[in-house]
């Protein structure tokens, strides 16, 4: 679904107004994806156009040696040949975002799990730290309909 948003902007720049406030590029897993990302939000932020070119040469300003082990454009437009349709970038985009909303939860379960292993542990404390951590997580994500299972 990573790569559905991207090229659904690739195919329709103005998609990204219905991201933009929704998704940043720490939630996509594949890091090329990522960047691509990272570099339309910044063309975005900064009112200037989105497209292939503009892409480009924003993915280089950012990361010049990841950008250049993708091939920069060449990169964007293989991408291209998977068009997913605008009408679905919502959906899209909840996925993108329930599956990293769940990865913070693995990550921050892992960290007291660890915690929970030591014999000494206050168990009070903790159960209380893992109240915090998911509630912290929760509010980040308050709109419930962007973080329910997407069928």
């Amino acid at each position: 679904m990573e790569q559905a948003v991207v090229v659904t902007i690739l195919a329709e720049p103005e998609a990204i107004f219905e991201v933009a406030g929704r998704l940043r590029p720490e939630m996509f897993t594949n890091r090329d994806l990522a960047l691509v990302f990272r570099a339309m939000l910044q063309l975005y932020k900064g009112s200037r156009d989105i497209d292939m070119l503009t892409i480009e040469q924003e993915m280089f300003a950012i990361n010049r040696e990841h950008a250049g082990q993708l091939g920069g454009l060449a990169f964007i437009a293989d991408q291209m040949l998977k068009v997913y349709s605008a009408l679905h970038i919502r959906t899209y985009a909840a996925w993108v975002l329930r599956n990293w909303a769940l990865r913070q939860c693995i990550a921050r379960m892992s960290k007291r799990i660890a915690q929970a292993s030591d014999v000494h542990a206050d168990v009070m404390k903790l159960m209380s730290e893992v109240h915090r951590d998911m509630q912290q997580l929760e509010e980040e994500f308050a709109d419930t309909s962007t973080t329910r299972p997407v069928s």
